[in-house]
């Protein structure tokens, strides 16, 4: 007769409502075949039936991702400079391993560089540690992105150099800036929602790039020389392609005149120069942000360190779906 590991009490086959942590939190992944004891509770379920439950737990994760995206902010948490200096490894010999300066390794520990994968690998091989160590993406209330990100760290020390506290101060120039940026990027959304609600519905839109594909898929084929009449399948000449590409370009004109296209062009038209003024902004933003010394650096990456202070910080701002995790 099977016993319970944890009291040695009575265990009898049952469902089991199997639990997986995902993005901090615990999600139901759905009951499946187990054993729970009858005198105290304890369930238990066999490893292979776990191991068979890897795509339900993938699609769930995935699943939530989808949703907390929408409502959360992700954050990058860089774990290198933690554990290079609790390996008491200096930046200098890091960087020769990698065949950079002591400067360019230096500025991925800042967050100022992101590296590329290839390079992580290499970091992760230099300190000994797993990959996924080095970076860690945590999922943050709006809240608590926007009381971080216009502020700098400031190291309190005592006589001997040793850090006692860390104090935060607000970018006043950062502030402002973040509010434009904010404001234009929520204009830009709104206005790519309405255009993409317009390109599904309108029909001689519709009708206009159904007619540039046609044409695109003759020229292509005129250049294979091997495409036959779409409806009754006749091999055509190369005049009879060449003048019906005219007549679907023709066409795709007449299209183009129309009200509703001429109104989707020029809302394209609008959000293109609205993306530039983005982009002016956002390299004036980057420049504050590395003039001040911004904790946050390209908008999303922070060092793990201060993230683990600022969380406690500001715990109320805080994402409550991490406070255990």
């Amino acid at each position: 007769m099977k016993v319970c590991k944890k009291c040695g009490g009575r265990v009898i086959e049952d469902l089991i409502d199997y639990k997986a942590k995902i993005l901090g939190e615990e999600a139901a992944i759905g009951k499946v075949d187990g054993f729970r004891c009858l005198e105290c509770g304890y369930t238990e379920i066999d490893k292979m039936i776990v191991e068979g439950l890897r795509i339900k737990i993938l699609d769930k994760k995935l699943e939530l991702q989808k949703e907390k995206i929408k409502e959360y902010k992700p954050l990058l948490i860089n774990n290198i400079r933690q554990i290079r200096e609790s390996k008491r490894i200096p930046q200098k010999k890091i960087g020769e391993a990698l065949g950079y300066s002591e400067q360019r390794f230096g500025a991925i520990e800042r967050n100022d560089n992101t590296p590329i994968i290839s390079t992580t690998i290499l970091i992760a091989y230099a300190l000994e540690v797993p990959m996924e160590a080095l970076y860690d993406v945590k999922y943050v209330t709006k809240t608590f992105y926007d009381t971080i990100k216009n502020l700098t760290a400031v190291e309190i020390k005592n006589e001997d150099g040793v850090t006692t506290n860390i104090k935060f101060n607000v970018i006043d120039d950062l502030v402002n800036i973040n509010k434009e940026f904010d404001k234009l990027e929520e204009e830009i959304d709104n206005k790519m929602e309405k255009l993409r609600q317009l390109k599904k519905t309108d029909p001689q839109y519709k009708d206009m790039k159904q007619t540039e594909k046609e044409v695109r898929e003759l020229e292509r084929d005129k250049k294979e020389k091997k495409k036959s009449k779409k409806d009754n399948k006749i091999k055509l000449t190369e005049e009879e392609k060449k003048a019906l590409i005219e007549k679907k370009q023709q066409s795709i004109i007449s299209f183009s005149k129309c009200p509703s296209v001429v109104n989707i062009k020029n809302r394209e038209k609008e959000i293109k120069e609205l993306k530039k003024e983005k982009n002016e902004i956002l390299k004036e933003k980057r420049k504050i942000e590395n003039k001040g010394n911004c904790i946050l650096k390209q908008s999303q990456c922070i060092d793990g360190e201060l993230f683990n202070v600022l969380k406690t910080r500001y715990s109320q701002e805080y994402n409550t779906m991490y406070n255990n995790a």
